[in-house]
């Protein structure tokens, strides 16, 4: 055989390595399975009796004997099981199954969250799926360090969150399994004590216990905006933090190497969602929802930076006498409403108590409710600009005094979301069917023109009428005239998202998306209805 297509000994070793490391992990895999498994079958005999669960056991065994080993006397008897049960039984039987596909779901991603960092921390060799990787690979295709910022100041990545009804979780349920998910992670990277473990233990039959008795889905239906605070839910999980990490993690890396980039990356990733603003086919999305979602997300993004403005002050101590700071920032410190002696030789506090003042005072403007008071009265931030440029002295100030390590912690992530994530936090999607617009424009022209029939227009008429009207400065709508409800409503929308920019900024509702769109008369029609909102 020849000698070129023989493995060397340091590749033999190598597969070996990775073979046994592979063994390994399935075997921490299945260990996490049959310790949840375990948990929730002592949970459902507790809980259900010793029937229920020696039910569950003769299901599990003879489907494992049937699917492992094509047995088909297994196959004909768990028939029988199944067939035999009663309604009751039924439930109970699959409530124990779901929740065993939930566990074992929960430990399949912590193996391959253990996998990805094994994989990271085993060689400096970038790993599949990661920034360093992909990275590696724009570079090695001739793409420098500038042409990627270059690209990126003009990127836009926008994730949409949608209410699909197959999807439909609970919060409830999604936080015991992330807790349940955050116990294993520290058994697997903490070495317990014999106590430790044991309260660890009983951590996971608790939580396990209080996903046993509560519902996996609602029984009463869900209203639009409990949709949108089922979408707010995973900006708590993941969204607020991971946008930020990301953009500064990229931005990290494309400051390695030539050293030709300088600056800060572009935010080129931002949310998007169609929760509260998708009216095709939904008639619970109206005006007055679509304020509401809104509202919501306005109040979950301006109670995280509150939240995130109070621990900055807490850790920016830094005393006048000890460390030089910027004459902006000695400013924006004298301007503080903080009279607090205690403060008084500590700048970036005093700085920090200013802008949370500022804040509070603009959420009390956008009808956002807070929970903590600040230290005195200020005058709120006309738009997100201004509470950017605030942080910004609070950064610049930090960088020109030999701070920079301070300024890459916590205001780093906070400059970053205010810049991903604005005052609206999410761009909200206005989403209507073609012949909804039809028909709301056909009402409103034909009530202006007597005579006129639109819909009975071709498509170049209709072209020319409405291209007419939009250069024409008086408004179609009359408040002489009475409009059906679908008109109202649809008007009503419109006007709703002219107030959305002049409250939070174009960027809250930055397009209309207009579904089974066919030719040019149905974009002209929204222009028109745009045109009458103002």
């Amino acid at each position: 055989m020849s000698t070129q297509i023989m493995p060397s000994n340091g590749e033999l070793r190598s597969n070996r390595n990775e073979d046994a490391q592979a063994l390994e992990e399935d075997a921490r895999l299945r260990n996490d399975i049959r310790l949840l498994g375990r948990i929730l079958g002592d949970t459902v005999r507790d809980q259900e009796g010793a029937d229920v669960f020696d039910l569950v056991e003769r299901i599990r065994q003879t489907s494992i004997r049937f699917h492992r080993d094509d047995d088909r006397p297994a196959r004909h008897e768990l028939e029988l099981i199944l067939d035999s049960m009663s309604i009751s039984q039924t439930v109970r039987i699959v409530r124990a199954f779901s929740y065993f596909s939930h566990l074992a779901n929960i430990a399949e991603d912590q193996n391959n969250i253990r996998q990805m960092r094994a994989g990271s921390t085993a060689s400096g060799a970038p790993r599949a799926g990661t920034l360093a990787l992909t990275l590696s690979h724009a570079r090695a295709a001739g793409f420098s360090v500038p042409e990627l910022r270059k690209f990126f100041a003009t990127a836009l990545v926008s994730p949409v969150l949608t209410a699909h009804p197959t999807e439909v979780r609970r919060k409830s349920t999604i936080d015991r399994e992330m807790e349940i998910a955050a116990l294993l992670d520290r058994r697997e990277r903490v070495q317990l004590t014999a106590e430790e473990t044991e309260a660890a233990n009983e951590q996971l039959r608790r939580a396990v216990l209080t996903l046993w008795q509560t519902n996996l889905l609602r029984r009463t239906k869900l209203t639009v905006l409990d949709e949108v605070a089922n979408g707010l839910s995973f900006y708590d999980y993941t969204f607020l933090h991971e946008v930020p990490r990301l953009h500064c993690s990229l931005e990290d890396r494309l400051g390695d190497g030539d050293g030709a980039a300088s600056g800060e990356l572009a935010s080129f990733l931002r949310m998007g969602s169609w929760i509260g603003g998708d009216r095709d086919g939904n008639p619970f999305v109206t005006a007055e929802v679509m304020r509401g979602t809104l509202k919501m997300q306005s109040s979950r993004v301006l109670r995280f930076y509150l939240e995130e403005l109070h621990v900055l002050g807490s850790e920016l101590s830094l005393a006048a006498h000890l460390a030089d700071v910027s004459k902006d920032l000695r400013a924006l410190a004298e301007r503080s409403p903080d009279t607090s002696p205690h403060r008084s030789g500590e700048p970036y506090r005093l700085a920090v108590s200013g802008i949370y003042a500022r804040l509070t005072a603009t959420a009390a403007r956008l009808d956002v409710e807070t929970t903590r008071p600040p230290v005195g009265e200020a005058a709120p931030y006309a738009n997100v600009g201004e509470f950017k440029a605030d942080l910004d002295v609070l950064h610049r100030s930090l960088i020109s005094n030999n701070s920079r390590v301070i300024a890459r912690g916590r205001l780093r992530l906070l400059r970053r979301a205010v810049d991903c994530f604005g005052f609206h936090l999410a761009c909200l999607d206005m989403r209507q069917n073609s012949a909804v617009h039809e028909r709301t424009v056909a009402e409103l022209i034909d009530s202006a023109m007597p005579g006129m029939s639109y819909l009975a227009l071709n498509e170049e008429a209709r072209i020319a009428l409405l291209s007419s009207e939009l250069r024409n400065a008086r408004p179609l709508t009359s408040a002489f005239v009475k409009y059906s409800e679908e008109t109202l409503g649809e008007l009503a929308v419109f006007h709703a998202a002219a107030e959305a920019h002049a409250k939070f900024g174009a960027d809250a509702i930055p397009q209309c998306i207009i579904s089974m769109c066919k030719g040019m008369s149905d974009m002209l029609e929204v222009a028109l209805l745009l045109k009458e909102a103002g």
